[in-house]
């Protein structure tokens, strides 16, 4: 789970960023 999770948080920053 941890893997999903960190995934998504780098995919959400990339949208921030």
């Amino acid at each position: 789970m941890s893997s999903s999770l960190a995934r998504t948080i780098a995919e959400i920053e990339t949208l921030i960023t």
